[in-house]
């Protein structure tokens, strides 16, 4: 896997994914939670101001539940269009993480 394994910060603030699902949505979705579980180091997660599907929220979540070396993370997603059925969506989800120490809404 590269360097992804040394990679600190993941800055995608402002990202838009198209509304339109299709086979390469998939194909997006999977490879989110796939490049979550293999890195190492990964600390700081800015994900502000996106635009982005809750199921992708989702799995970036999940990939951070299921790599157990990441620790001390923080999760920015501030101004992010989630809307209230978002939330509470990903609330019970977030509150299981262990490895997550800060939330920025």
């Amino acid at each position: 896997h590269g360097c992804v394994g040394q990679i600190r910060k993941l800055n995608i603030s402002g990202c838009k994914f198209s509304p339109v699902k299709s086979n390469a949505y998939s194909f997006s979705c999977n490879k989110v939670n796939r490049f979550i579980v293999t890195c190492q180091e990964l600390n700081y997660i800015d994900m502000s101001s996106c635009r982005i599907p809750t199921d992708v929220y989702k799995l970036l979540i999940s990939g951070i539940s299921d790599n157990i070396l990441l620790n001390d993370v923080t999760l920015n997603f501030s101004n992010c269009e989630l809307g209230v059925s978002g939330i509470r969506q990903l609330s019970s989800q977030l509150l299981t993480l262990t490895n997550v120490t800060h939330l920025i809404l």
